[in-house]
């Protein structure tokens, strides 16, 4: 009797294509799976960065304020100056007839402000920018025997409107510190017999405002930056730039 065809391998082709199926079913879900990871890393990364970004923004706010908040009390000390008839008038009694009293009064004026306002140094000048008087007892000991050139129009500036002015932090050699000041200028009637000169240290009263960054970060920083001549000067280097206070432009 002639054999039947052998049906054998039909068995094996369904099963190479079941796993030819199986095989391409995985590839599929491999491939989904990954468009799905990397949606949500996508996501997460968008989320961070809004995040880290309104992070940001609150900070710097905060720091604003804060050296917004600064140059208020400033100005305001020195207002309160300007607006002092009793300084002006014993300031006037000691230059005009040497009255020591009354220098001592006023000095004990400028010791109190320093306290108080934590003031590096508070010194009386006169209209051409030498210092008389300053908040300490030593009379040969002064910070600094005449306001530097380059604040010398801002002193000018203050006398002229009779209004406090605030100067640009600087460092100078009259200071063995970059410093930042504030001048009050004091009448007799209308006759300008000098200015209060307000001066604080950068590096204490500027740089703890801005330069600390309250969470953990490897690059954030803030900077106190402003126009000088045609370029911008930096009150604290950016962060990797290897510079001093005031020394970054």
């Amino acid at each position: 009797m002639p054999s039947l065809p052998s049906s054998a391998p039909a068995p094996q082709h369904k099963r190479s294509r079941r796993a030819f199926a199986v095989a391409a079913l995985l590839v599929l879900a491999f491939g989904a799976l990954v468009i799905w990871l990397h949606g949500v890393y996508v996501e997460r990364e968008n989320r961070h960065r809004h995040r880290t970004g309104r992070e940001r923004q609150s900070i710097n706010q905060l720091q604003l304020q804060a050296v917004v908040g600064w140059r208020q009390r400033l100005l305001r000390d020195a207002g309160m100056l300007v607006e002092d008839e009793l300084l002006a008038a014993a300031l006037s009694r000691w230059l005009d007839e040497g009255d020591v009293e009354a220098r001592e009064r006023v000095r004990e004026r400028l010791r109190a402000l320093k306290e108080l306002g934590q003031y590096t140094t508070v010194q009386l000048v006169d209209p051409l920018g030498r210092v008389r008087l300053d908040s300490r007892n030593d009379e040969g000991a002064l910070f600094a025997a005449r306001v530097p050139a380059s604040e010398q129009s801002v002193l000018q500036a203050a006398l002229a409107s009779a209004e406090p002015v605030l100067a640009e932090p600087v460092s100078d050699p009259a200071f063995a510190f970059p410093f930042t000041s504030a001048y009050a200028p004091l009448y007799d009637g209308a006759r300008a017999i000098g200015a209060i000169w307000l001066v604080q240290d950068v590096r204490a009263a500027l740089i703890p405002l801005i330069e600390p960054w309250p969470t953990p970060s490897q690059t954030a920083r803030s900077s106190l930056v402003w126009r000088e001549g045609g370029g911008a000067r930096y009150l604290n280097a950016p962060r990797g730039v290897r510079a001093e206070v005031l020394q970054y432009a």
